[in-house]
């Protein structure tokens, strides 16, 4: 598996594709409406071009900086132009999104706390990714290996607990446990050293991240998607898609450059490191399982307790936005049970 190049993971998702086109096709029965949706074109490209500058912008800021020109143009352009495509969606008469879509603090607090979540999910990505790799000398199919089982209790949260739990509870008291869960796995993670084993320190943390987070998605792209039109059903959808990915788009280069100001400002001190070794520490690098010279093992301890350390600092971040996630969804996710009312909102 490790001789395969990176471009054959752009195959991985064909045969997903696949399985959900069949599924689609042989499940889903859809009724004709009696207003079908007609294509908003100019709304299509406003919010399609504004997305793509603001991705693109977020993307290059980490390696160029905040300030740069391109990276401001594309951040200001793009936002300007959702504020455009905002104003043209109250104006025509066939919106992708509809005013009445924003006018539900239930969907708006699901869409931020899915922000918030996205934010907090690429911080652990960050982590995992880099620890087990570094610290842990796993390769890349190990790593998938790995992670695995936080994808499996995903599964089995989101599909036996929280589907059941749903027809019985309001969202809101499925989505603040599980966020809670997810902050506590996080939290775990914190503590990871240079000689944590994967069996008593990773997996545990990642299972309750992925345990809490199948509770939390069900209820909140329920809420989020609960409610609307069939016509703007489109629109909607990606809307709560760009909501989840907009954390990450985000959090890339804000996190990126919190882990290296923490890591640079625990190795103001020291001293002997080779040209190339601190500005690969910032970008979170271990070094204690690399054969390096000995005369290196005083620089190469510091400097991964260093990186250690702005691990904890952005992974506490991340509990931060989670918790933050579940308070928005407690405070504005007042939906009660479907079982219950289900226009009550």
């Amino acid at each position: 598996m490790d001789a395969l190049s990176w471009r054959w993971c752009l195959y991985a998702g064909i045969p997903i594709a696949v399985t959900a086109l069949i599924g689609a096709a042989a499940l889903v029965h859809d009724t004709p409406v009696r207003t079908p949706a007609r294509l908003d074109a100019l709304g299509l490209l406003l919010g399609s071009v504004g997305l793509a500058a603001l991705v693109y912008g977020f993307r290059q800021a980490e390696p160029r900086g905040w300030t740069d020109l391109l990276v401001v143009v594309l951040l200001v352009g793009g936002l300007a132009l959702l504020l455009v495509f905002a104003w043209w969606q109250t104006s025509t008469t066939s919106p992708l999104l509809p005013p009445y879509v924003f006018q539900d603090r239930n969907r708006v607090g699901s869409c931020l706390a899915l922000t918030f979540i996205g934010m907090g999910m690429f911080v652990q990505h960050l982590v995992l990714t880099r620890y087990l790799q570094f610290a842990l000398s796993y390769t890349p199919f190990q790593i998938g290996v790995a992670l695995l089982p936080m994808a499996g209790a995903v599964v089995i949260a989101s599909t036996q607990v929280s589907a059941r739990l749903y027809r019985r509870l309001a969202p809101r008291g499925i989505i603040v446990p599980g966020l809670v869960l997810v902050a506590i796995g996080l939290a775990l993670l914190t503590g990871l050293d240079a000689h944590s084993a994967y069996a008593t320190q990773v997996l545990p943390g990642t299972l309750l991240i992925g345990f809490g987070l199948g509770l939390a998605f069900m209820p909140l792209f329920a809420t989020a998607t609960g409610g609307i039109s069939p016509q703007d059903s489109g629109g909607t959808a990606a809307m709560v898609s760009m909501a989840q990915q907009s954390g990450g788009w985000a959090a890339s280069p804000l996190f990126g450059g919190i882990l290296a100001s923490a890591v640079a400002a625990r190795l103001d001190h020291t001293s002997g490191a080779p040209e190339g070794f601190t500005k690969a520490a910032e970008q979170g690098v271990l070094f204690g399982q690399q054969k390096l010279p000995a005369a290196l093992s005083g620089v190469v301890r510091e400097t991964d307790r260093a990186v250690l350390g702005g691990y904890s600092v952005i992974l506490w971040w991340a509990v931060g936005l989670t918790l933050l996630a579940g308070l928005l969804a407690g405070l504005l996710v007042t939906v009660k049970a479907p079982s219950g009312d289900p226009g009550s909102r």
